[in-house]
């Protein structure tokens, strides 16, 4: 699967995810993804890698909306959702100043759904997709 079509797929399965989470999030689903968020902030540090931290995070987000489909389909695209975290860490690491303003988008993400806020979740949600599609050189991304 190219680059870019997975971005697709991402942008297309968070979309709702977002929305629903922010709706849905249980007390115990907002624990475990500022959990995840803490590894981030770990990562971003230069403490761990952070990949696998990235992806539960947004697989959270994907459980806590309680739609199984939405958590098949990122669960179906882990791999490739893997190696996209991957790519953009390694070339994040390598740009000044980067890796902070990556983990301030997963934070926009956080706060949304924390302050239960459908719409801003959304957007914080299609903003780092979008973010990370450009900063892998994947292009725009239009559904």
């Amino acid at each position: 699967m190219q680059l870019a079509t997975g971005f697709v797929a991402r942008e297309g399965a968070s979309d709702p995810a977002q929305l629903l989470a922010a709706q849905r999030a249980t007390p115990e689903m907002l624990q475990r993804l500022r959990g995840c968020y803490r590894a981030l902030e770990e990562a971003t540090a230069g403490e761990s890698e952070g990949q696998e931290a990235d992806l539960a995070f947004h697989l959270i987000i994907a459980e806590a909306g309680g739609n199984d489909l939405f958590l098949s389909l990122l669960k179906l695209l882990d791999s490739q959702i893997l190696k996209q975290i991957a790519l953009a860490r390694a070339k994040s690491s390598r740009e000044a100043g980067l890796p902070g303003r990556v983990l301030l988008e997963h934070k926009a993400i956080l706060e949304a759904i924390e302050a239960r806020d459908p719409a801003a979740a959304r957007q914080a949600a299609l903003d780092h997709i979008r973010n990370a599609c450009g900063r892998l050189g994947s292009g725009e991304i239009a559904l």
